[in-house]
């Protein structure tokens, strides 16, 4: 019989491909390459999972593609913010930064694990207790993001061999 932890099968954050993340500046700071100038005025961008396998440990690091600001890049996704400045067809880019950064699993889950999930007035000052937050306003890519995210990595995966 196989032992499964029942409890991290139940309650494990989803980190599968296409979830969007919050994360804050400094972590993409630390994590990328140093050609990465991170900015000062910036609490966080967008993070976009590229995990393929299916684990509940959170054990593993999950790899998360740089989002920001944009209309052109290999993987376009739609309305990810509910902030004032942006409108609900904002579109923010992933993927110009090609090497993903590889976050602890154990970081994405602190957020999911608290209490503060059910804080209402969290909300912009999510960054003072968490590194990375889910991104409560679209969790995940549409379908058809989804497919172009597909693309992107099998071009990229085609060019490195």
């Amino acid at each position: 019989m196989i032992d499964l932890d029942l409890n991290a099968l139940l309650f494990s954050t989803d980190v599968s491909m296409g979830t969007l993340w919050r994360v804050k500046e400094s972590v993409w700071k630390d994590q990328l390459p140093s050609f990465y100038v991170a900015k000062e005025d910036t609490k966080m961008h967008p993070g976009l999972s590229i995990m393929r396998a299916k684990s509940a440990s959170s054990e593993i690091t999950v790899p998360l593609l740089h989002g920001t600001s944009g209309k052109k890049g290999p993987v376009v996704v739609k309305g990810i913010s509910n902030e004032q400045k942006y409108d609900e067809n904002h579109k923010c880019s992933f993927g110009q930064i090609i090497c993903p950064a590889f976050i602890p699993k154990k970081k994405m889950e602190e957020f999911d694990r608290s209490t503060t999930v059910f804080d209402p007035g969290l909300g912009p000052n999510w960054d003072a207790e968490f590194d990375v937050i889910p991104n409560r306003h679209k969790p995940r890519v549409s379908i058809d993001e989804k497919e172009k995210l597909d693309l992107f990595l099998k071009r990229k995966m085609a060019e490195d061999e």
